[in-house]
């Protein structure tokens, strides 16, 4: 099943702040992130498909830490995690906090120093 992918801005929306940093619109009307068109995209990888831009996930990182210097910053690794990101956060100095077996298993597999992880919430099962 394939899911409409947005690969225009809503009619009358001119305004792109809501996207990446590195969102443009195309010559043909259709948007790019990070210098890549999003139509082509879903061409290679059918919808929905995630599109992070690495360079605006990295100055993100630097913002909370500017922002925040004595604290110890961390990502929630809920809203997406994967090797790249996690490999992402690390490179930029914040934490991690993970809240299930699975995420502190991928942050484990991708290198994620245990040192910098949180692991919280409630109901956690023994295994977890």
């Amino acid at each position: 099943m394939s899911v409409p992918l947005l690969t225009e801005p809503p009619a009358g929306l001119d305004d792109l702040s809501v996207f990446p940093a590195s969102t443009a619109r195309l010559p043909h009307g259709h948007l790019s992130i990070g210098g890549v068109p999003l139509d082509g995209l879903a061409d290679r990888f059918g919808t929905p498909v995630y599109v992070l831009d690495e360079d605006e996930v990295r100055s993100r990182c630097r913002t909370y830490r500017a922002a925040f210097p004595e604290a110890h910053v961390l990502y929630a690794a809920k809203a997406f995690l994967s090797r790249a990101m996690a490999r992402w956060i690390d490179e930029e100095g914040l934490g991690l906090d993970v809240c299930s077996v699975g995420e502190l298993e991928l942050a484990h597999a991708a290198g994620f120093p245990p040192e910098r992880m949180v692991l919280h919430g409630n109901a956690k099962t023994p295994r977890d």
